[in-house]
C-alpha cells in the first residue's frame, strides 16, 4: 500500500511544470518514514502501530491533495512532513530515538 501511495503521489502531473523530477524525490524520505511505522522499524509502536500508521498516512495523503502543485507548495509540504515525522513519539530505552534537529 505504501509503495502504491508513493507512486501515486510522486507521479508527474502536466500542471506541475515548475517541479522537477529531482525535487519530487524529496518526497521519498517522508513516505519512507511512514512505511517505517507500518514495518515497526526502527521503532515499534506496539499496539498503537496500526492507528498511528493509518493516521499519518491518511493525513499525508489528504495534505498532498490540498498542496499547491508548484515548487513552493512542494517545499512547504516536504518541510511540514519532515517536521511532523520527526515529532512522532519515539522513545527507546528511555531516550528519544530520533534526533529532533534532523
Amino acid at each position: 500500500m505504501i509503495e502504491e501511495l508513493k507512486g501515486a503521489l510522486t507521479e508527474p502531473k502536466a500542471e506541475v511544470s515548475e517541479v522537477s523530477e529531482g525535487s519530487v524525490g524529496k518526497l521519498y524520505p517522508i513516505f519512507g518514514d511512514l512505511s517505517d511505522i507500518v514495518d515497526g522499524f526502527p521503532f515499534d509502536y506496539g499496539d498503537g502501530t496500526e492507528m498511528i500508521a493509518q493516521r499519518e498516512i491518511r493525513d499525508a495523503a489528504w495534505d498532498w491533495l490540498s498542496t499547491v502543485r508548484n515548487a513552493d507548495g512542494l517545499k512547504t509540504y516536504v518541510d511540514r512532513w519532515i517536521a511532523r515525522s520527526t515529532a512522532l513519539p519515539t522513545i527507546e530505552d528511555g531516550r528519544p530515538f530520533r534526533d529532533i534537529a534532523r
